[in-house]
This record gives C-alpha cells, sequence and structure tokens, in this order.
C-alpha cells in the first residue's frame, strides 16, 4: 500500500477554474472521494535524472490508480522532466494534454516541450504546468475555441504586465501644414507622425483608441500613426508644410497615455492576446 508522501504529490482547486495546483504536503481538506495525485517514478543516468509524473488517484483505501485525470477542460496525460543530480536543476519539462471545447466535443492533443530559462527546479516544473492549465481552462472558458490557442507559444507561457516602456519609446515628429482653397479660408493644421509603436496588438489596441478620443482625427499607417492636433481656417498666411518643435506636448500625450491605459488595461485580455492565433 503506497501513501501521499515524497512519492506522490496531491492536487488541489480541481473544482474551480483558476485554482488548479499541486501540493507536496498531505491534503487538509478532499476535494472528492479520491485524491488525485502524480506519482513519481524516477531513474538515473549517469549524472542525468529522469522524472515521470504519472497521473492518477488514491482511492477512499489509499490504492493509487493510474488515469490521465480532468482539471475542467483540461485532460493531463503525462508529464516528463530531466535534470541533473546533485544540481537540482531542469533541463527541460514535457507535458501531454488533451485540451477540449465547452461541450467536450471537440478537443486538441498537445505536447508541450518546454526548456527552463536559467536554474530551475521541480518546484517550479511544477508551477509552469499550473500555469498552463489553469490558463488553458480561463482560455476556454472565456472563448470555448481550442483552435484559436497558440500552442506553438504555450510551452513559453508566463505572467505579463502593462509594459511601460511601449509608452516611453514612442516617438514623435510634429508638422504644421496648410491647404489654399480658392475663394474660401486657408485650411491650417498641426499633426504628429509617432513612430515605435508596440508589436502586441491589443496594446496597439489601446493605443488607437487613446489617440481617436484625444485627438481631431488618427490615420494607422504600415508603422506609424498620424494624428491631427489642431485645426483652424483663415485667410492667407498660406505656406509649405514645415516641422515643429513640440517638446512640452510630448510629455503631456505620454502622461495621459499612461493614465488612459491604467483605466483600460486588462491584464487577462493582454495575456489572451498573445496567445491566440
Amino acid at each position: 500500500m503506497s501513501k501521499i508522501g515524497r512519492d506522490f504529490i496531491y492536487c488541489s482547486g480541481i473544482s474551480e477554474i483558476n485554482k488548479f495546483a499541486v501540493n507536496f504536503g498531505y491534503p487538509q481538506r478532499l476535494e472528492s472521494p479520491f485524491k488525485l495525485v502524480f506519482k513519481i517514478t524516477s531513474e538515473s543516468h549517469g549524472k542525468v535524472c529522469i522524472d515521470k509524473m504519472i497521473p492518477g488517484a488514491f482511492d477512499v483505501n489509499n490504492i493509487f490508480y493510474e488515469f490521465p485525470f480532468k482539471v475542467f477542460y483540461v485532460q493531463i496525460i503525462d508529464v516528463f522532466q530531466e535534470g541533473i543530480l546533485m544540481e537540482n536543476t531542469i533541463n527541460f519539462l514535457k507535458i501531454q494534454l488533451n485540451v477540449f471545447s465547452k461541450d467536450f466535443k471537440e478537443f486538441k492533443q498537445v505536447s508541450l516541450f518546454i526548456q527552463p530559462r536559467g536554474n530551475s527546479n521541480s518546484n517550479q516544473s511544477f508551477t509552469k504546468l499550473e500555469s498552463i492549465v489553469n490558463f488553458l481552462n480561463r482560455f476556454i472558458n472565456r472563448f470555448d475555441d481550442v483552435n484559436k490557442i497558440d500552442f506553438d507559444k504555450i510551452g513559453e507561457y508566463k505572467e505579463v504586465g502593462f509594459p511601460i516602456y511601449c509608452i516611453t519609446q514612442l516617438s514623435f515628429e510634429f508638422f504644421s501644414d496648410c491647404k489654399s482653397r480658392v475663394g474660401r479660408d486657408d485650411c491650417f493644421w498641426e499633426e504628429a507622425i509617432i513612430t515605435y509603436l508596440p508589436t502586441n496588438r491589443y496594446i496597439l489596441q489601446i493605443f488607437e483608441s487613446f489617440f481617436n478620443r484625444k485627438f481631431l482625427s488618427y490615420i494607422l499607417e504600415d508603422n506609424h500613426i498620424v494624428v491631427k492636433i489642431s485645426e483652424d481656417y483663415s485667410w492667407g498666411g498660406w505656406h509649405r508644410r514645415i516641422k515643429i518643435e513640440k517638446d512640452e506636448l510630448i510629455l503631456e500625450i505620454q502622461n495621459n497615455l499612461i493614465f488612459y491605459c491604467g483605466k483600460n488595461y486588462s491584464n487577462e485580455d493582454h495575456i489572451f492576446d498573445i496567445y491566440t492565433k
């Protein structure tokens, strides 16, 4: 008879979206008659240690049964990691999953090969597993479409925050321009050309929304945005398009954009966008 301990890792949070977690101690509260666990089997080849984490459960008599268990829309098939003995570091982590739609009529088989950055240990590997399973469940719960997930990127999954550098790296050029109109007042306007835009679709959408609300007009072209700052009509004074300096306006735009992003940015939407095809 086996017991939970060094050779078994208990799983919790299986009955709530985004609460899946692994625990190296004995469970304080049972969520079902079965205790979902990973059974750890290890073998060594020289300095290399291979750990296989077999999903399954203990029944009420503490007898272990091996089977792929499901956490909402994600079924965990297999978890495998290779590390270096005596150094407590992980070379790579391989996870095999089935990801289902909400009605479970459609699913996608997924094999993720993850190479941790820097030194990583077993605890961090399980943290990675927790993050990926919880994200996939949130994604399906929100969009109900397994085909929208960019599984090529999921292996690199990480939490993100608002990239403030996307605001500070913006480059501004200001111009004064005019148009002569026969028999009517001439049209004069000032505009800005903004480059070094964010590459993330979600962040760029927030920026576009800001410029659309803040200025008289905006146009998104290949790699820049053109906004009209001011416009006036008068007779005479026509001139060619000229570059002007407006350093104080740059700081004002950046501060207003930071405030706008603070009110409209969603960390969850940002993460969803990164891992959506």
